[in-house]
């Protein structure tokens, strides 16, 4: 493999986007690029294609692209293939994602640390979430079906510890703590 074609700019990120998640990454200076392959790998498995990104010219300045996936079933590595016509390749950082198989029966949440949205597996009989800041007041309460949907938003909250708390017919269970930096 020779000098890739491109200069990666920002790393490869993912966030919830309604039931899938929403790929990110920036690039600089493409030459002779001829397009970019979104890459999927289960454990114990090789990486394949997902989704064709095509390319966007914009000289020597940075691009950002950005692609929509499902949300996968079961836990998954992502990251980003491009090839130029000469058919050299360059690979993009690789990223983790938590699977969403409907079937988990305890209270999750991904990523940790997070900066904007935080995904949640959230059992059946769980009403609401609430985030309580170090001080234990509660910050904001989410509906279930709200961070089942969408997630979790903290972009908007402080960077500091918080505790999350799952609140159901039976009481509150116990908080995990969470960590926001922006």
């Amino acid at each position: 493999m020779s000098v890739a074609p491109v200069t990666w700019t920002k790393d490869l990120t993912y966030k919830p986007f309604g039931e899938n998640i929403q790929l990110r990454w920036s690039v600089a200076e493409q030459v002779d690029v001829a397009g970019y392959e979104l890459e999927r790998m289960f454990e114990g498995e090789s990486f394949e294609k997902v989704a064709d990104v095509s390319y966007r010219e914009n000289g020597s300045l940075e691009v950002d692209y950005s692609t929509v996936v499902n949300w996968p079933g079961r836990s998954a590595y992502f990251r980003i293939k491009q090839f130029d016509y000469a058919g050299t390749y360059d690979y993009s950082n690789v990223v983790f994602v938590n699977g969403n198989d409907g079937a988990v029966q305890e209270f999750r949440m991904f990523p940790n640390p997070a900066s904007d949205y935080v995904r949640m597996s959230v059992p059946e009989g769980i009403h609401t979430v609430d985030l309580i800041s170090a001080s234990g007041r509660v910050v904001r309460s989410f509906t279930a079906n709200e961070v089942r949907r969408e997630g979790m938003d903290v972009s908007r909250v402080s960077a500091g510890m918080y505790l999350v708390r799952p609140v159901g017919g039976d009481g509150a269970a116990t908080p995990q703590r969470l960590v926001v930096n922006h």
